[in-house]
C-alpha cells in the first residue's frame, strides 16, 4: 500500500483531475471501515463495495492513460532533441562551406582585379559575350583607423592613437546616475569605437596651418592636400571590384 500511495502522489502532481479520484477512494475506504465496525444495512455495504471497485478501476484506467501520455511526451521531446542536434550540425557544416566559398570567391575576384590593374586593362572580353570589367567602388571613401579592426569591431591594442574626442564609448550605469548625467565607480565601460561621423567632418575641414591652400608652399601638416588631419585616422583610397557581364 505504501508503494501505491507514493505512485498516487506522483500522479496527483501530474494532473489535478486525479485528486478527485484519490479523494473519492479515501472517502469510500473510510465509509467501508465504518460499516465494518457498525451495524449497517447489508445492501448499503454491498453498494459501497461496488463503489470502491469502480473507483479503483478508474484509478487503474487513469494510470494507464497517464503512462501513455508520459511516453508520448518523452518520445516527442527525445525525437525533437535528436533532430535539433542534427540540424545544428548541418547548419554548422553549411556555414563552414559558405565561408569557404565566399573566401575563394573573394580571392578569385581580387586576383582578377590585380591582373587587370597590372596590365592596365579595364575590361577583358571572352567568348559568347562573356566579359570581365574592373570597376571602382562607389560611395564614400572608407576610413582607415590605425589599430581598429573594423570587421570584428574591436581595437587591436588598448591605447589607440585616435584622440578621445573622436571615440564613442558605450557604458553601463544605474538609471539614477543616467538621469543625473554623472559617472562614478558604478559606471562600467562596455565598448569603445571610432566616431566615424566626427572623424569625417574633421577630415573635411581645411588645414588650419595653410588654410586649405598651402599658399604655394609645402605644408607639413596636410602634406599639401589642404585638408585637416586627425591623428590615427585617414581616408583610404576607394577600392575596385570585378564585375561579370
Amino acid at each position: 500500500m505504501v508503494a501505491h500511495s507514493e505512485k498516487s502522489i506522483s500522479l496527483y502532481e501530474i494532473e489535478e483531475s486525479l485528486a478527485e479520484l484519490l479523494s473519492a477512494r479515501d472517502e469510500v475506504t473510510a465509509d467501508l471501515r465504518y460499516m465494518e465496525v457498525n451495524t449497517i444495512d447489508p445492501q448499503d455495504y454491498a453498494d459501497k463495495q461496488k463503489e470502491s471497485v469502480e473507483v479503483e478501476r478508474l484509478l487503474v484506467e487513469y494510470g494507464e492513460r497517464a503512462v501513455l501520455k508520459v511516453d508520448g511526451w518523452h518520445s516527442a521531446i527525445r525525437r525533437m532533441e535528436t533532430d535539433l542536434v542534427a540540424e545544428k550540425e548541418e547548419k554548422a557544416a553549411i556555414s563552414a562551406r559558405i565561408s569557404r566559398t565566399e573566401g575563394t570567391l573573394k580571392r578569385l575576384k581580387a586576383i582578377g582585379v590585380e591582373i587587370m590593374r597590372k596590365f592596365d586593362k579595364k575590361a577583358l572580353v571572352g567568348t559568347a559575350g562573356r566579359k570581365l570589367s574592373r570597376c571602382g567602388n562607389g560611395g564614400i571613401q572608407p576610413l582607415d583607423i590605425q589599430g581598429w579592426d573594423a570587421e570584428n569591431e574591436k581595437w587591436c591594442y588598448p591605447y589607440p592613437i585616435l584622440p578621445a574626442e573622436f571615440q564613442d564609448v558605450v557604458v553601463r550605469m544605474p538609471l539614477d546616475m543616467y538621469f543625473a548625467c554623472g559617472m562614478d565607480s558604478r559606471c562600467t565601460e562596455i565598448s569603445r569605437q571610432p566616431a566615424n561621423g566626427r572623424i569625417r567632418e574633421a577630415l573635411a575641414q581645411p588645414c588650419p596651418t595653410c588654410g586649405g591652400t598651402a599658399q604655394g608652399l609645402h605644408c607639413d601638416d596636410c602634406n599639401d592636400t589642404g585638408k585637416a588631419s586627425v591623428p590615427g585616422a585617414s581616408l583610404a583610397i576607394r577600392g575596385e571590384h570585378l564585375r561579370l557581364s
